[in-house]
């Protein structure tokens, strides 16, 4: 009976043992996988990040065995695609450099044999850093702390002035919407179907008013702003804006054209980056406003600010 509980005990020590060296193994193993340095032309990368690379021979100076379908490797750092920024970082950096030779340093993940199967697995690599060969200026991924020294942040003038500025309070509506008073906007009227519908389905904007739009074009729409208690509208015709997308809300008195939300996948990008894609980014504007109540006066909007729509998005 002694001799029996001796064994049970040395096999629980001995399965303990073994699941400990096996952890150890793993960590070692992810930890210090070797270093490698490849160097590659980008073939394709997709806006999750995921990119694939022809080998190159800087000797020959030529993409290595080209029409071999299987002579190919994947790359991308660690933290893609789940941070975004660096997702943003990585893709851009590639897209902007595209028909470049790359240095590619990094260590060797875990082997993709799914994609072509078993007897033709592709090889992975955690990037480290990437460059374009030659030209000394490496773009680092294994260092957070040093890649937030590099950027700074553009800073947002408007979000300072709205730190500043206090809203005052909704009054929320929760009974039937008025009927618009189409008599007094003959303009409006022209858009009556429309204006009405959206009114019915009641408020969405500052408590009781309801944002309306339509389509009037190409990247083009035009809008009113309704009361739902009283069924007027802020303006006596409609507004027509292009190049832009408003952000509100039920619960705010602001009302944002181009919010920056709109503009996060080029959030800590370089700006020559952006310059390099997309070039009439520069021309457009990001604009608040806040929907005014005073007294008995006609309510209106109020501009708060006016910035680029890049402001407190990219870095240099």
């Amino acid at each position: 009976m002694d001799k029996m509980k001796i064994n049970k005990k040395y096999i629980i020590i001995l399965i303990a043992l073994s699941i400990f060296s096996l952890v150890s193994l793993y960590i070692y193993k992810k930890y210090n996988s070797p270093k490698v340095v490849y160097y590659a032309k980008l073939e394709k990368v997709s806006t999750s990040g995921e990119a694939r690379f022809r080998w190159y021979d800087t000797k020959l100076q030529k993409v290595i065995d080209p029409d071999n379908q299987y002579s190919w490797v994947f790359a991308m750092p660690k933290n893609v695609p789940d941070d975004l920024t660096t997702t943003n970082k990585w893709v851009r950096y590639l897209q902007y450099n595209n028909d470049s030779i790359f240095k590619i340093t990094g260590t060797k993940g875990e082997a993709d044999c799914d994609y072509w199967g078993k007897d033709h697995c592709v090889e992975d690599i955690d990037v480290e850093a990437i460059e374009v060969l030659d030209s000394g200026k490496p773009m680092m991924f294994n260092n957070k702390q040093q890649d937030e020294q590099e950027l700074t942040m553009s800073k947002s003038v408007c979000d300072e002035i709205l730190k500043e500025t206090t809203l005052e309070p909704v009054i929320l509506f929760e009974g039937k919407p008025a009927k618009v008073n189409f008599l007094k906007y003959p303009e409006l009227n022209l858009h009556r179907t429309i204006i009405s519908e959206q009114v019915a389905e009641g408020s969405n904007f500052a408590g009781h008013f309801t944002f309306v739009s339509w389509g009037c074009g190409t990247d083009c729409f035009s809008y009113t702003i309704i009361d739902s208690i009283s069924g007027d509208s802020i303006f006596d015709s409609e507004r027509t804006v292009q190049g832009v997308s408003p952000s509100f809300s039920l619960d705010s008195r602001l009302l944002t054209f181009n919010s920056k939300d709109d503009f996060q996948k080029w959030n800590g990008v370089k700006l020559n980056e952006i310059e390099g894609t997309n070039i009439f980014l520069f021309k457009n504007e990001r604009e608040y406003y806040e929907l005014v109540e005073e007294n008995n006066e006609k309510p209106s909007l109020y501009k708060l600010c006016t910035e680029n729509v890049l402001d407190g998005i990219y870095a240099y």
